[in-house]
């Protein structure tokens, strides 16, 4: 998949979620890439991950 395709596919997937739906997502990505999911928390944030 092209990261334009990735992008517009994530946005599009995202833009469905319930607020409980995507605490449910970030919940599961966090069991199974803890350090990405606090990373992508502090680059959102406008700080540089570790």
């Amino acid at each position: 998949m092209e990261l334009a395709e990735f992008w517009r596919r994530l946005n599009a997937e995202l833009a469905e979620l319930t607020p409980e739906q995507a605490d449910c997502a970030l919940a599961w990505l966090a069991d199974h890439e803890s350090n990405a999911v606090l990373d992508a928390i502090a680059y959102a944030k406008g700080r540089y991950p570790r």
